[in-house]
């Protein structure tokens, strides 16, 4: 394949013989010797050093610190391997890649190689994780590029992998947010695990065997268990908007949603109970594993309006279940269904992601969203850009960085006093 640089050397090629040929000046035909010389070089060794070279991608899906797998942030190594099966030395040799995240193309890597005769060259490109989701890295481009960059030829070598990215999270010890609607005494219930023991009691059939307390057992001739104190021995379901969505890409609000509701799921499982996952599009099914609610949150993505009523679903949460609801100020008929579920006495709390001045937000709606929730009751934590941090310590502790208890009713008289001062 000729390439611009090349079609202008060959026209000034061209244009020197027939100077040459018009003068008959000696060092005007040198020169034009060396230029038809060049592009005949520059036409063969494209051609010459394409056959032989083989190309391998090596991508290691090591384990991040959670065990599952990488997650947003790290890096991802990735290693490219050129074979040279040929007595020729091949330079000029580019290989490139497309990397697709979420089914759009994020970017193009190109990496250059020189190689000896019968040698391998390798590349160590670690790939930066940007953001959540699946990541497929495409087939890898071969380009040989001649002398002056006048041919070029390409073959394209089928090879695709695929990676799984988590979405980031912070260690939480509790989630006070939810343990302050009920108070830490009125919100304990006994469980067949937790992190403090209560008593004991004869076992039941579907008890596990680690619960069995050895030495009450052998005092009474009976099994034994321990129970411990669990305050989330019921499910818990987190709700997500997926169609009105703040920002974009990692700082988005469904993003943000991952990243705090994989930080409490950690705490949930590690307590005892389970943990469901509402959308538009419906209910997941509830996981008592940590791994199975991050590889559902890794998978989430935006939903176009219609495609199903998240506050329908909202609303056909059970008594029994816990509700952490991630909202924005477009989600007027979602907060509702939120308030209603309050009423109905379901445990509720919501994060509100605030827009800022570039978001299509109206700042009466942001208002009205979160006067709903609190006139019902509902905890509302506020997320304005970068407080990430702020944000799970107000959930793991159930306190404002303000030194305020977080509590629905309470925040509601608090803004009314505000306004009327």
């Amino acid at each position: 394949m000729i390439t611009r640089r090349g079609a202008g050397i060959i026209s000034v090629s061209v244009a020197v013989f027939f100077l040459a040929a018009t003068t008959r000046v000696g060092w005007v035909h040198l020169a034009d010797a060396v230029l038809w010389g060049v592009v005949l070089l520059s036409l063969a060794v494209p051609w010459i050093s394409m056959p032989g070279l083989r190309i391998e991608r090596t991508v290691i899906r090591k384990n991040s610190s959670n065990g599952l797998g990488p997650i947003e942030g790290e890096e991802l190594p990735v290693t490219l391997s050129l074979q040279n099966r040929w007595w020729l030395p091949r330079f000029l040799v580019s290989v490139s890649y497309p990397v697709t995240v979420a089914g759009v193309e994020s970017e193009n890597r190109s990496i250059f190689f020189w190689t000896w005769p019968r040698r391998t060259g390798n590349a160590d490109e670690p790939l930066k994780l940007e953001r959540r989701g699946q990541h497929s890295l495409g087939d890898a481009l071969i380009e040989i590029t001649g002398p002056c960059g006048m041919f070029r030829r390409r073959r394209r070598v089928s090879m695709k992998h695929g990676v799984l990215v988590y979405p980031s999270w912070k260690p939480m010890s509790r989630l006070g947010l939810l343990e302050s609607l009920s108070g830490e005494q009125e919100g304990r219930r006994k469980s067949r695990t937790g992190m403090d023991a209560s008593g004991t009691r004869a076992y039941v059939a579907g008890d596990p065997y680690r619960s069995i307390h050895w030495r009450n057992s052998a005092r009474s001739g009976k099994l034994a268990v321990r129970e411990f104190d669990s305050w989330n021995d019921h499910a818990v379901a987190f709700a997500i908007d997926t169609v009105n969505i703040i920002g974009e890409g990692p700082e988005s609000s469904l993003d943000y949603s991952a990243r705090i509701a994989a930080s409490s799921a950690r705490v949930i499982e590690r307590e005892g109970g389970t943990v469901s996952v509402l959308t538009g599009a419906g209910e997941s099914p509830e996981f008592m594993a940590w791994s199975g609610l991050m590889e559902h949150l890794a998978r989430l993505e935006p939903e176009e309006p219609g495609t199903g009523s998240l506050a329908q679903h909202i609303s056909g949460v059970q008594p029994g279940k816990r509700l952490m609801a991630f909202l924005s100020a477009n989600s007027g008929q979602e907060a509702a269904a939120v308030s209603a579920a309050a009423r109905r006495g379901i445990a509720c709390v919501a994060v509100m992601f605030n827009g800022s001045e570039s978001d299509d937000l109206s700042a009466t709606g942001e208002s009205n969203a979160v006067a709903t929730l609190q006139q019902a009751g509902v905890p509302v934590v506020q997320y304005g850009s970068g407080e990430f941090d702020r944000v799970v310590a107000e959930i793991e502790t159930g306190v404002a960085s303000t030194g305020t208890v977080l509590n629905g009713r309470d925040q509601v008289q608090r803004t009314e006093r505000e306004m009327a001062a």
